[in-house]
């Protein structure tokens, strides 16, 4: 995404870009991804689209899963998403 949006960037404002972060995400996910940005923006090729980065992703929603269940359903598991379910 952060090549793409290079492109565009410089076809349309003479390639200046701006990035905000915001809170609330797995620390290892957010490390892995500004590395990830700094490293295009240095000049690096992006990695192709795909599977990358899926690990990161359940991670992050397990992390987050905890926020959304309340005492009275704490007994209830919350589904899992990924490759064993919706």
């Amino acid at each position: 995404m952060t090549g793409i949006l290079q492109s565009l960037a410089r076809q349309q404002c003479g390639g200046r870009l701006v990035f905000v972060l915001e809170g609330g995400y797995n620390l290892i996910s957010l490390s892995r991804g500004v590395r990830t940005v700094l490293q295009v923006l240095a000049g690096d090729v992006p990695a192709e689209p795909g599977q990358r980065g899926i690990a990161e992703v359940e991670a992050a929603a397990d992390f987050h899963r905890g926020a959304f269940v309340t005492e009275a359903d704490a007994s209830v598991a919350l589904p899992r998403t990924g490759q064993d379910g919706p």
